[in-house]
C-alpha cells in the first residue's frame, strides 16, 4: 500500500500487486494527485489510470510487467530481455530510473548488492570513510572477479596497480568528467581493463572487483570501494557521499549534460 499525503491531508491510497498494477477496489484519490508506484508519474492519458509510468529513462507498464522500449545497455545483461523490469523480481530489486548508477553489474541470479559494509563518514580508526564500499549481498567471496562498469562517461586520468604502491587503495582506477568539474574513484580491484588516456563510456567495463592493497593482491575482505569527487574552487577535487540514501547511488552521467551523452538508460537495479 502506498499512501501520498502531506501535513493536512492524503492525496491517494493505492494497493499494488508486486509489478506495481493497482488492486481492485484498494485505490482512492483526491484531487489531481498524479504519482503511483514507486513514486513515479502516472501517464493516464494513453492506456488509462495507473497502466502507464514514466521512469524518466523509459516508460514501464505495470500489466505486464515490462518497460516498453529496448534498453540501450541491454549488451551488459544478455541473460535478460531488454524490457524487464528488476530481473523479473520486483520484490527483491527496486529500478529507480532505468539508468546505471551502480557501478558494479547485477548478475541476474536475484542476489542484489549492498553498501552495508562501509558508507561516507564512517568513523574508522585513522579517518573517515570517504567513499561507499560495495559487497554482494551473498557476503564472503562471491562477487570477486565480478564486472566493474564505469558509472559516467569521461577519460581516465588515473590507474595504478597493487604491486605499484604500498597504500590501502590497491589497484584502482580514476574517471574524469568531460567537463573536469568530478571524478569517479574504483578502489581494490582484481583487474584493470583500461589505461591513461582511455575515453570511457557510461556502462563500460573497466576491470573487476577484487581486495587488493598495500603492495598485495588480497589483502582486504573483497569489495568495490567506490568514491566520487568534486572539483573545488582551489583547482582540488574533494570526495561526496555518493548515496543520496543508504543503498541508493546518485547517477553522476546526469551531471554531464548536453555535452555528454544522457539518452542512453539500463536496467541496472538496486
Amino acid at each position: 500500500m502506498q499512501v501520498a499525503e502531506n501535513k493536512n491531508s492524503i492525496f491517494r491510497g493505492l494497493g499494488y500487486y508486486p509489478f506495481g498494477s493497482e488492486k481492485p477496489g484498494r485505490a482512492f484519490a483526491s484531487g489531481n494527485y498524479k504519482y503511483g508506484y514507486n513514486g513515479k508519474e502516472m501517464d493516464n492519458e494513453v492506456s488509462g489510470d495507473g497502466n502507464e509510468y514514466n521512469y524518466g529513462a523509459r516508460i514501464y507498464n505495470p500489466r505486464l510487467g515490462k518497460f516498453l522500449s529496448v534498453d540501450p545497455l541491454s549488451s551488459l545483461m544478455p541473460w535478460m530481455t531488454p524490457y524487464h523490469y528488476t530481473y523479473d523480481n520486483p520484490i527483491y530489486f527496486i529500478d529507480n530510473d532505468g539508468k546505471i548508477p551502480w557501478p558494479i553489474a547485477k548478475d541476474g541470479s536475484g542476489l542484489g548488492w549492498n553498501t552495508n559494509a562501509g558508507w561516507f563518514g564512517q568513523q574508522r580508526s585513522t579517518h573517515l570513510h570517504q567513499g561507499v564500499d560495495i559487497n554482494k549481498n551473498t557476503g564472503g567471496s562471491t562477487d570477486l572477479g565480478a564486472s566493474v562498469y564505469s558509472t559516467h562517461e569521461g577519460k581516465v586520468v588515473s590507474v595504478k596497480l597493487y604491486s605499484d604502491h604500498t597504500n590501502s587503495s590497491g589497484s584502482y582506477v580514476v574517471i574524469q568528467s568531460p567537463d573536469g568539474s568530478f571524478q569517479t574513484v574504483y578502489m581494490h580491484m582484481e583487474t584493470i581493463k583500461v589505461e591513461v588516456g582511455d575515453d570511457i563510456k557510461e556502462g563500460q567495463q573497466i576491470g573487476t572487483v577484487g581486495g587488493s592493497g598495500f603492495g598485495k593482491k588480497l589483502a582486504h575482505a573483497v569489495h568495490l570501494h567506490y568514491e566520487i569527487r568534486k572539483k573545488q574552487s582551489d583547482g582540488n577535487y574533494e570526495a561526496i557521499n555518493p548515496e543520496t540514501k543508504r543503498g541508493e547511488l546518485m547517477d553522476p552521467q546526469k551531471w554531464i549534460g548536453n555535452e555528454g551523452n544522457t539518452s542512453s538508460s539500463s536496467g541496472m537495479i538496486l
